[in-house]
C-alpha cells in the first residue's frame, strides 16, 4: 500500500534556532518590531514562534542574525522581505500569554550559502 504525502516542499528545511527581528509592513499593522528565533529555515522561508498575531498575507521584513564560520567575510545579518503564509495558535495553559507559529515565505529567497547552519535532526 502506497501512502501519499501532502508535503509540497521542494527545498530542504534546516532545524535551527536563529535569532530574528521582524517588522510588519506597513508598520501600522503591528506596533514596533518583534524579536524571536527561527524553528526552521529554508532558502525560501522561515518558520518561527511569535507572541503577537500577524494576519496571513501580511508583508514583513525579517532580519536574521546568522552564525558565521571563523574568519568569514559574510555579513552576520541578512534581511529579507516576506509574506506571512500560515498562522497557527500555540496551545497553552490558561493564564499564559498567547503565541503563534508563523510561516513566512521569502519570494526573492534567502541566500544561506557559506553560513554554518547545523541541523538538530
Amino acid at each position: 500500500m502506497m501512502v501519499e504525502s501532502n508535503d509540497r516542499r521542494t527545498t530542504k528545511r534546516i532545524t535551527a534556532e536563529i535569532p530574528l527581528e521582524l517588522v510588519t509592513l506597513p508598520i501600522t499593522i503591528a506596533k514596533g518590531s518583534q524579536s524571536s528565533q527561527t524553528q526552521n529555515i529554508s532558502c525560501f522561508g522561515i518558520y518561527c514562534k511569535l507572541n503577537q498575531y500577524i494576519p496571513p498575507f501580511t508583508n514583513v521584513e525579517v532580519s536574521l542574525l546568522l552564525p558565521q564560520k571563523q574568519n568569514s567575510q559574510l555579513p552576520s545579518k541578512i534581511s529579507f522581505k516576506g509574506i506571512v503564509v500560515r498562522v497557527e495558535p500555540v496551545e497553552k495553559n490558561e493564564g499564559e500569554g498567547k503565541e503563534y507559529n508563523i510561516a513566512i515565505f521569502a519570494p526573492s529567497g534567502i541566500d544561506l550559502a557559506g553560513y554554518s547552519l547545523m541541523s538538530k535532526d
